[in-house]
This record gives C-alpha cells, sequence and structure tokens, in this order.
C-alpha cells in the first residue's frame, strides 16, 4: 500500500510540474496557481502517508495529527526539518483555499482573506516553484528511504 501511495504522490507532482512549466505560461491565468497548489498539495500528503505507513506509525486521518507522527520519523530518518515546514505551509494553504470568503486577483499575485483581511494569503508564481521543487526533494528523499529500507 505504501508503495502505491508514492506512486500516486510522484503521478501527483509530475501533473503539478507540468502544469506550472508548461501549462501556465501558455495560459498565464493568475487563478490556475491554486489548482497548481492542489496537486502540490496532493503529492506532498501522499508522500507523507506513503512514509508513516511504510515506518507503521499510527496516524489519523487529520492532517496535524500526520504532522506529529512525521516529526517523530524527520528525526529517526534525518529528514530535512524544512519539510516539516512545508508540509505546515501546505496543509495551511489548503486550509486557507477553502476557507477563504475574499479571493481576487492583482496583477501576477492570487490573494485569498479570511473574514474581512483578518489572515491574508498571497500566491505566486514563484513561491508556487518553491514549494513545487522541494515538495520534489521531500518525495524523492522519502523515496530513497522505503526503497534503501523496505528489505531491511
Amino acid at each position: 500500500m505504501y508503495k502505491d501511495l508514492l506512486a500516486q504522490a510522484k503521478k501527483e507532482i509530475e501533473m503539478a510540474d507540468h502544469m506550472c512549466f508548461v501549462t501556465f505560461p501558455l495560459v498565464n491565468e493568475t487563478k490556475f496557481l491554486l489548482s497548481i497548489l492542489s496537486h502540490i498539495t496532493s503529492a506532498a500528503k501522499l508522500c507523507l502517508k506513503s512514509l508513516l505507513e511504510f515506518d507503521k506509525k499510527p496516524a489519523g486521518n487529520n492532517p496535524f495529527s500526520e504532522l506529529y507522527a512525521y516529526k517523530e520519523l524527520e528525526q529517526k530518518y534525518k529528514l530535512d526539518p524544512k519539510y516539516f515546514r512545508l508540509l505546515q505551509k501546505l496543509f495551511e494553504l489548503q486550509r486557507a483555499d477553502l476557507e477563504s470568503n475574499i479571493r481576487f486577483k492583482r496583477g501576477e499575485k492570487y490573494i485569498l482573506s479570511l473574514s474581512g483581511f483578518e489572515k491574508i494569503t498571497i500566491l505566486d508564481i514563484n513561491l508556487i516553484k518553491r514549494y513545487l521543487l522541494l515538495t520534489k526533494k521531500f518525495i524523492s528523499d522519502c523515496s530513497n528511504i522505503i526503497l534503501t529500507r523496505q528489505n531491511v
């Protein structure tokens, strides 16, 4: 099962990569950033679930309980602490996307706001590319862990 989750994560990140570097420059529509971000977040979640399942680490279906379980694995497998912050940020952005009641485009940026500009999230292609590249590295590192340790 963890291999299937990892394979799905790789497909999601490939889709996000294609959308980011091929489709987005063609359509040049700022709203498209949310779709790319959705694929990046999905890839990160699937990879996280794969690693947790591989390690037989119990975690509920709550992203924050999964993050807590991941924190222990981060030390065990000597994963970069940036990944934890990446996962936190992706989960927060997903929540902002779902709960934002005000969204608008300002130039090349897409802005999400929760209840009257209490919390503002600004997305642009450079931020999305950074999340994409770091998520790719996260998937690669988790894949290496799983491949090298599955027969141990």
